[in-house]
């Protein structure tokens, strides 16, 4: 009978163990992180495009009527471009060698001889996080433009009024590599 005791006993404790064991693992283990776009890139994310990496050193992010749009600062060695979200769209913006218009701009700009039509302006109070260089003010105006095919411009006015380039990207053309 003692001997039964003790075997039951045995086999209890040892299957305690086991349960608890196998319990600890499942709390260890780190559930995956969920994947994130490249429109909600975060300052140290690698975004990946054509074939080059692109640090995200800051993002500026202005909230306004409801709808929210981020410049995410990509930096490559001495080359700096910008992406810009909105959560419908997404263009790969660069700083242009042709001076900004005189603000406020008129509805149609014409650069390097293409036509980009007003799409929107607003302002108001920005967020920001990291190095996002000439943009590191609390409040900014912009205006957002459609050139020919994917061609966007934007010109904004922080310090001082900044005019960006680019085209629209698919989100498929850009891979986002989680920092630490």
């Amino acid at each position: 009978m003692l001997t039964t005791v003790l075997v039951i006993m045995v086999l209890g404790s040892g299957a305690l163990a086991w349960q608890i064991g196998r319990r600890s693992q499942r709390a260890g283990r780190a559930l995956p992180a969920r994947a994130r776009p490249p429109g909600e890139a975060r300052t140290h994310d690698v975004v990946s495009h054509a074939g080059r990496d692109w640090l995200v050193e800051g993002v500026v992010q202005l909230d306004e009527g409801g709808k929210r749009r981020r410049l995410i600062r990509l930096v490559d060695g001495n080359d700096t471009q910008w992406l810009y979200s909105d959560g419908q769209e997404l263009a790969l913006l660069r700083p242009t060698d042709e001076a900004p218009p005189p603000l406020p701009p008129s509805d149609v700009l014409v650069l390097a001889g293409e036509s980009f039509k007003l799409a929107e302006m607003g302002g108001g109070r920005t967020a920001r996080h990291g190095d996002v260089g000439p943009r590191a003010m609390e409040r900014c105006r912009f205006w957002r433009y459609v050139g020919p095919g994917s061609r966007r411009a934007w010109l904004d006015e922080f310090r001082a009024p900044e005019l960006l380039v680019g085209d629209v990207v698919l989100e498929s053309m850009l891979d986002l590599l989680p920092g630490s």
